[in-house]
Parts: C-alpha cells; structure tokens; sequence
C-alpha cells in the first residue's frame, strides 16, 4: 500500500461520522420533499392523502442515523447537549439545535401519518378525522421541508472556516443539495418502485425512474459546479495574494488526488441511473436493480464526501500549528 492510499484510507475512517452524517440529513430533505409532492397531488386529484407515511419512516431513519454518526464523532458524546450553550455565535451549535428541530418535525410527520393511515392497530379513526389528520401531515411535511433547507444551509455554513480555503465558499451548500437530490430523492423513488400499490398516489414506476434519473443529472452537475467554482476562487485567492501560512495552495495540490474519487462518484451516480431502468424494464429482478441502485447511490455519495473532506486535509495536516511553528523558530 503506498503512503498516499494509506493516508486515504486513514482520513475516510477519521471523517466517516461526517460523511454519514452530511449524507444522511440531507437525504431526508430529499425524501421529504419528494412527500410533499405526493401530497400536494393527492389532495389535487383525490382530495385526500394518509400522510405518506412510509416516506416519513425514512426520512426519520435518515436522520437518526445521521444524527448518531455526529454524535459519535464527538470526543465526549454524552456532553453533546452543551454544544447547545453557544446558539448565539456558533454555527455549529446552531447546526446541532437545526438537526434536533428537523428530527422532532419528522417524528411528528410520522406519527400523524401512521394515525391517518389507519397503520397503527390501536389508534384506529374515522374518514373525516383520518382527512383531517392528512391535511396536518401535509402541513407538517411543509414544515418538515423548511426546516430542512435551513438546516441544509446551516450545515453549509458551518463549514466555512478561514483555516480552510477550500471549504471557505459558498459551494459546500450547492454539494448538500446535490446529496438531497441524488440520495434522498432517488431513495423515496426506489421506495416507490417496490411499494406503488401501496402508495397513497398511483405512480407509474418509469416516472418514478425519470425522476431519479433527472435528480442524479442535475445533482453531477451540481456538484461539478461547485468543483469548477472552488477551483476558481482558490485560483483567484492566489492571484490576490491571499494565502495564509500556504493553506490555499496546499489545498489546490490536493486536487489531482482527488479526481479520481470524484470520477468514481460519477460513474456510480450512472451506474444507480441504469439499474433504476432496468428495474423498470426488468420486473421481475426489481428488487435487486432497486437494492443495487441504492448501493451505488450510496457508496458514489460517501465517495463524493470523502473527496470534499480529503480536499483541506493536506493543508489541515501541512499547518496544523503554524503560529506555534513560527514561535520555535524565533526562539
């Protein structure tokens, strides 16, 4: 193993709690907005919706997963409530306060569309309480929708540091949201393509399909904007002078390296997009394509995120502790 995919394999063990976690919470937008769509049509054509409950169960799971991983990334998980104490001047408390709020909506979200859809064997209601209670997991689900591009754009922000350039720019929210297209809204279309009987709204399994293939396209492009408007900036930044301790350019070095894991991104990002037709056309292997389709999905996703961490880790490593270095030196 050479010392370059040493160190690769190193810094993708170090940051795996963010990558699930910048993963997983965005997808729940994804999925929840892709609800929100549902119900929006429901109530168009039927006048009634039950909540899209199975959509709400797996932007939950999303993000209590994600939620857990961040956690877990702390040196001290039990004292995580602390980090609440700096709401005011800390981004990354008003990350952790954004997440707990879109957690707690969904959960509500959830728990209104099991009750309306009659699912829970013990909360059973009546037609006109289960239209009202679909009317509330609608709006809870718009709620949900908000919260989640708040949270999307504070995460985003917390990113934005000076001690790395190339997280120190408006494109780490142009990433998020390729994640909620490419996991999150490809996850509630494959959830479509094995359960569309027992959806709330008949969907034809090649729209669910085109969704997801459209998503995956606009989320590459996405994220190849965000890639070339770095590039540029970081450019830019060395043009002007603007390069403290070298961090900006130990940053750009890095990006040969990690071409590659961005073009093994991509291709699997493709490869999601042709198993999701060939469930379609395929049938009877439909649970397979739709299972491998998720994988790629996934795995082309933590890929795409080990990049953007990967991308500032040569020049976190590189000046660690410049101005102590600085110090010794004079001395």
């Amino acid at each position: 193993m050479s010392n370059g995919e040493y160190k690769l394999k190193a810094m993708i063990v170090d940051e795996l709690p963010l990558i699930a976690f910048t993963t997983c919470a965005p997808a729940a937008l994804g999925v929840a907005f892709v609800a929100l769509v549902e119900g929006i049509v429901a109530f168009s054509s039927t006048g009634l919706w039950f909540g899209g409950w199975r959509f709400a169960a797996l932007a939950v799971v999303f993000t209590t997963v994600g939620m857990l991983a961040s956690v877990m990334h702390l040196a001290k998980p039990l004292r995580a409530p602390r980090s609440l104490a700096n709401v005011r001047s800390s981004w990354l408390s008003r990350e952790i306060l954004a997440v707990s709020a879109f957690w707690g909506v969904l959960v509500v979200w959830l728990v209104l569309a099991l009750i309306a859809s009659g699912t829970l064997p013990f909360a059973r209601v009546d037609a006109f309480t289960a239209l009202v209670l679909g009317w509330l997991s609608l709006c809870v689900c718009t709620v949900a929708c908000v919260v989640g591009l708040l949270l999307v754009f504070v995460i985003a922000r917390a990113y934005r540091v000076m001690g790395q350039p190339g997280w120190n720019g408006p494109e780490t929210l142009f990433e998020l949201l390729a994640v909620a297209l490419r996991a999150g809204v490809v996850a509630a279309c494959c959830l479509v393509l094995l359960a569309a009987e027992y959806m709330d709204v008949p969907l034809s399994p090649w729209i669910a399909a085109l969704i997801s293939v459209v998503c995956i396209g606009v989320a590459i492009a996405l994220d190849k904007y965000a890639s070339n408007a770095r590039m540029h900036r970081l450019s830019l930044e060395i043009d002007a002078g603007a390069s403290p301790h070298g961090r900006v350019p130990a940053a750009l070095s890095c990006v040969v390296t990690w071409q590659a894991e961005r073009g093994y991104g991509f291709a699997l990002s493709f490869s999601a997009a042709c198993f999701i037709v060939l469930a379609c056309l395929v049938p009877a292997f439909r649970i397979i394509a739709v299972v491998l389709a998720m994988l790629c999905v996934l795995v082309a996703q933590a890929m795409l995120r080990a990049a953007f961490y990967g991308f500032c880790n040569p020049s976190r490593t590189a000046s660690r502790f410049p101005m102590r270095r600085q110090t010794q030196a004079r001395g």
